[in-house]
């Protein structure tokens, strides 16, 4: 087949190559991958169903090519292109031979969607194994006009599955030899204006591509665009973003590029908190301080830390994307709360984390987070500041339990935070001396937290909510919950031993409340 059949559109940025199609340097790519692949219980499936449903043309394409190229690993997610009249035919009989639903994505340009389940491996010998498949029917009448339209030249290769053949008309191979994120088109980027953060979100995961010179100046000069994306689909990238391994670089670069100004109509306004005596870096480079913090520190944290913030949150990121988020909105409240102390000479800032807790709660519902999300990121800007105030050694038992019964919830998250904030305050009235008290003193509390945590699991409540309301004459509601709140935090005080002694402390309480 002639190079000139795998040409993109005229319009690309990138000019197709002349070496679009590389027998020598891709057959070992192709046959690795193939062999890979038909290990693959869900491959083989969809090969035995194309086989069925007549389907002769298919090409795999996106990221399963780029992550195999990058890295030699068969990513969780399959892309798959068939000529128009396949796609819906195809992604039906899949999601039958699957046991899933087919998910439809968008009707008018034929994008179907297949979880496939871990029932369906465990019925091939596999255990705990989740892909997603996406079957989309052919853009443009060509192969070619398919590949022209795709965002990122590592994105932008195919393979057709009936002539085992590799395509790659804008260089894709090349770019990822070099490590590197190129757009296939500027038109491609402003007709889906999600591409500007999806480009982070791949050079955080894909283990720090560098993007190239004029991608970054299209980001620079159209980035606004993003405005005019839905916020669910901002969210999820920011969500995928957060959860790589290292992201505070990236997120440097979208500072420098404006496109966080975009995201967060509140970033700009950090610009008005300068460097103090007790922070060395102003309020915006102390923010991203928070996130490179978490990143050094990470393999120094407690085991016990690390283990609970790789834990997944949900289906997208892992706890530690959320403590990310709350390193990220911790301090947004300094610019409202800003006042300048005429007896010192210093800038105060008087009640920032409830005023940032505000702000938070209206970023996440323009972003349309989950309620459960929204709670959390709350409570780490609300209460970023109240482990200094429970960490010392004069501090009684009783309050750190109150502490960590609040935000039990959020406490590794929050401890963390805690720790990267100490590390990036700096400034000349802080002495390492500060840094390294102020960091054993957290890290006693997390300690404190785990012996906590240990208790509060294994013992028993001495009496229900149901009890409570017997001997208190209560209603059902919100009275109840924190009449057992002080009951519990009595018991593992260690003032309460039976359900006799609990039984006394609440009529001691009725007769108070009387």
């Amino acid at each position: 087949r002639p190079a000139s059949k795998c040409w993109g559109s005229k319009q690309a940025m990138v000019e197709p190559v002349t070496h679009a199609i590389l027998p020598d340097a891709t057959d070992h790519l192709v046959d690795g991958l193939l062999k890979r692949l038909d290990c693959e219980p869900a491959y083989v499936a969809l090969r035995q169903t194309c086989q069925a449903q007549g389907v002769s043309w298919l090409m795999l394409v996106g990221g399963m090519l780029r992550d195999w190229v990058l890295r030699e690993t068969v990513s969780a997610d399959l892309d798959v292109v068939v000529d128009p009249a396949h796609a819906k035919p195809l992604a039906k009989a899949l999601s039958k031979v699957y046991g899933c639903k087919c998910i439809v994505l968008d009707e008018a340009l034929g994008i179907y969607r297949l979880v496939v389940p871990p029932a369906f491996f465990a019925a091939h010998g596999w255990q705990g194994r989740v892909v997603m498949i996406d079957v989309a029917a052919r853009l443009g009448n060509t192969l070619a006009d398919d590949l022209a339209r795709r965002d990122l030249t590592v994105n932008a290769m195919g393979l057709t599955l009936d002539d085992a053949h590799w395509h790659d008309p804008y260089d894709g191979l090349g770019d990822a030899q070099r490590r590197q994120l190129r757009m296939v088109s500027a038109d491609n980027f402003r007709d889906d204006p999600l591409r500007y953060i999806r480009l982070f979100r791949f050079a955080a995961t894909l283990g720090g591509l560098a993007m190239e010179a004029g991608t970054l100046v299209e980001v620079r000069a159209e980035g606004h665009r993003l405005l005019h994306v839905a916020p669910e689909r901002i969210h999820y990238e920011l969500c995928r973003l957060l959860d790589a391994e290292q992201c505070f670089d990236v997120i440097g670069l979208m500072q420098q590029t404006g496109l966080l100004g975009h995201l967060f109509v509140e970033w700009p306004a950090l610009q008005q908190v300068p460097a103090n005596g007790y922070h060395h870096l102003a309020l915006p480079e102390h923010t991203l301080a928070l996130l490179q913090q978490l990143e050094q520190l990470w393999a120094g944290l407690p085991a016990s830390m690390r283990g609970a913030l790789a834990e997944p949150y949900n289906a997208t990121m892992s706890r530690r994307a959320v403590c990310r988020l709350g390193c990220f909105f911790h301090d947004f409240g300094k610019p409202a709360t800003m006042a300048l102390d005429d007896e010192t000479g210093r800038y105060r800032f008087y009640g920032h984390e409830k005023v940032g807790a505000e702000l938070v709660a209206g970023i996440a519902l323009r972003y349309r987070w989950s309620q459960q999300l929204t709670r959390d990121v709350c409570a780490l800007t609300r209460w970023h500041l109240y482990p200094h105030q429970v960490m010392g050694p004069e501090v009684s038992d009783k309050a750190r339990h109150k502490f960590f019964r609040r935000l039990t919830h959020v406490m590794p998250e929050l401890l963390a935070l805690a720790l990267c904030d100490r590390h990036s305050t700096r400034g000349t009235l802080v002495s390492q001396t500060d840094v390294d008290r102020d960091e054993a003193q957290l890290l006693a509390l997390w300690a404190a937290y785990e012996v906590f945590a240990k208790a509060e699991a294994e013992l028993p409540p001495l009496l229900s909510g149901r009890e409570v309301m017997a001997r208190l004459n209560l209603q059902p509601g919100p009275a109840v919950g924190r009449v057992l709140d002080q009951l519990r935090e009595a018991q593992l005080a260690g003032e309460l031993a039976d359900k006799a002694s609990a039984e006394v402390w609440l009529d001691a309480l009725q007769d108070h409340v009387n």
